[in-house]
Parts: structure tokens; C-alpha cells; sequence
């Protein structure tokens, strides 16, 4: 069921990053933004090539596995935790929680579509009471994009051209009901598994 609300939540995430793309900004803010974006993608590469399988396996673990486990320790696991705890109103945590989240990753362009993946992971944690569920949500995610990187360079696109591959549809934003009834059976499973 995680596996699946991932899933469906990437084709929002992607309509979202689609609309963040098509806002319109004064020219001054978007050479800003631009150059984030490009720094982030300096480091990426620095960091992988993707040339081979074992290259692939390196960034599974490097970009999708080790922040998927801290960045959930820290988000999800400590601060939304401590929120919750102290406000006593999971959902205002959920939401804060993700807004930093979403920041935290310095894109203008992905702040969006990262929001609403923080929403899906927090709700993960919040309804399953299980950590190890949303780093396996994120894992999903960063890995995702790492084999549809790895593809596109196996198909002889460069690196930094593949990173640059902007979402290209609004449609996505229709499976918002689904994602929806996903967590109503992900809730009532959970439920279901609580000891009475």
C-alpha cells in the first residue's frame, strides 16, 4: 500500500513541480533560482556518474537510501514527532514539518511538489506510529528518480541534461482523489494492525 501511495503521489508531486515551473516571477528572482537549481545539479554530478550498474547501486545508496533514513530521522521521527507531542495537533505539524522540509532542499521549483511528498511521508508516520514506513516512502521516491536518471543515460543523454528534465503535465493533479482513498485503506489498515 506504501509502495502504491508513493507512486500516486509522484504523478501530483510532478503536476505540482509542472505548475511551480509555469508561475510566472519577476526576471530577478528566477536568475536566483535558476542558479540553485544549478548548483544543486553541480553536486549531484560531482557526486554520481550513473555510467554503469555499479554506479547506479552507489547512488541508490548514496542519494536515495542515507537521506531517506536521516532526513525521515529528522523530520519526521524528531520534529513532527516533537510538534505533534507538544502541540498536541498532528495535523499543524504535518503541515509545518513539511513547509521546512520543503525548504530545506533550497528549490524554488520542487518546493511544491516536495511539500505535498513531506504531507504524504508525514501522514505515513502519523497514521502507520512507524518511522521505518516513510523512510521506505522516501527510499521509493529518491530511487525513482535515480533509475529514470540512470535510464536516460543509458539511452546516451548526459548527466546534467537528464537532471534538467522538467515535468510536462498539470494532469497529474487528478490523482489527488486517489491518493486520498489510498490513505483512507493505508488509515484503516493501520488501525487494523494497532494492538486493541
Amino acid at each position: 500500500l506504501v509502495v502504491l501511495l508513493i507512486g500516486v503521489s509522484l504523478l501530483v508531486a510532478t503536476s505540482l513541480s509542472y505548475l511551480t515551473n509555469s508561475m510566472p516571477i519577476p526576471d530577478s528572482w528566477k536568475l536566483r533560482f535558476d542558479k540553485l537549481e544549478e548548483d544543486y545539479n553541480r553536486q549531484v554530478t560531482a557526486i554520481i556518474s550513473l555510467k554503469n550498474a555499479k554506479d547506479y547501486i552507489l547512488a541508490l545508496i548514496i542519494m536515495a537510501f542515507i537521506p531517506a533514513v536521516c532526513e525521515e530521522t529528522l523530520f519526521r521521527g524528531g520534529l513532527q514527532n516533537f510538534l505533534t507531542r507538544g502541540t498536541g495537533l498532528p495535523w499543524l505539524s504535518i503541515i509545518v514539518v513539511s513547509v521546512i522540509f520543503s525548504l530545506a532542499h533550497f528549490s524554488f521549483y520542487g518546493f511544491l511538489s516536495r511539500f505535498f511528498l513531506g504531507l504524504v511521508l508525514g501522514a505515513l508516520f502519523h497514521y502507520s506510529g512507524k518511522l521505518w514506513l516513510s523512510i521506505l516512502g522516501h527510499f521509493i521516491n529518491n530511487a525513482l528518480a535515480i533509475t529514470v536518471l540512470y535510464y536516460s543515460i543509458q539511452q546516451g543523454r548526459p548527466l546534467e541534461e537528464a537532471m534538467k528534465q522538467d515535468a510536462t503535465s498539470f494532469w497529474g493533479i487528478l490523482a489527488v482523489p486517489v491518493v486520498m482513498i489510498l490513505f483512507v485503506a493505508f488509515k484503516r489498515a493501520s488501525d487494523n494492525s494497532q494492538p486493541a
